[in-house]
């Protein structure tokens, strides 16, 4: 099979998972994106092997962070009830003029606490994942248990706290 008929069956699988969602445009543009990335992922192949060459730990962290940002981009046409909401999310949320940054000082303190930690303790995650530091630690957390202990309790408070416990949608799957 060349490369169009990759690209073609990836493209026919992920339009079909995105109808095995729903039976609605929206989920059909969610999987379809998936199926765009993959054929962009296999089409690129080769320079991805000489840009990690290249650029090493860099290239592994922004390529991190760009699945992670296409993959979130695609998750608006999967939560959104209809193509036009999905859509309309898109047109507020790039139109920077409808933004009041002065909101911003007055933002909830959960919310505050999650970005100044979690977005740091995930870039942290990402780093010594791609440092090959993680069977480092894991070697270190096996050792110490009274770190682990504190880190296990510490990651409990955080979810009490912080965590989201009311008015909670259902699941996705028991909307249908």
């Amino acid at each position: 099979m060349g490369q169009s008929g990759y690209r073609l069956c990836a493209d026919g699988t992920f339009f079909v998972s995105g109808l095995w969602h729903g039976a609605n445009w929206n989920f059909v543009v969610f999987g379809l994106l998936h199926g765009v990335a993959l054929s962009v992922e296999f089409l690129l192949k080769k320079k991805r092997k000489n840009w990690s060459k290249k650029f090493g730990f860099y290239y592994d962290i922004l390529s991190n962070m760009a699945t992670f940002s296409y993959f979130t981009f695609s998750v608006i046409f999967f939560r959104a009830n209809s193509l036009g909401q999905a859509l309309n999310f898109l047109k507020k949320l790039f139109d920077f003029s409808a933004y009041d940054f002065g909101q911003l000082m007055h933002l909830d303190v959960a919310f505050l606490y999650n970005v100044a930690v979690g977005i740091p303790l995930i870039l942290l995650l990402v780093i010594f994942e791609k440092a090959e530091l993680n069977e480092k630690l894991v070697s270190i957390f096996n050792k110490k248990r009274a770190l682990r202990f504190a880190l296990y309790t510490f990651a409990l408070i955080q979810i009490g706290l912080f965590g989201v416990f009311l008015n909670q949608n259902d699941f996705i799957y028991f909307q249908f």
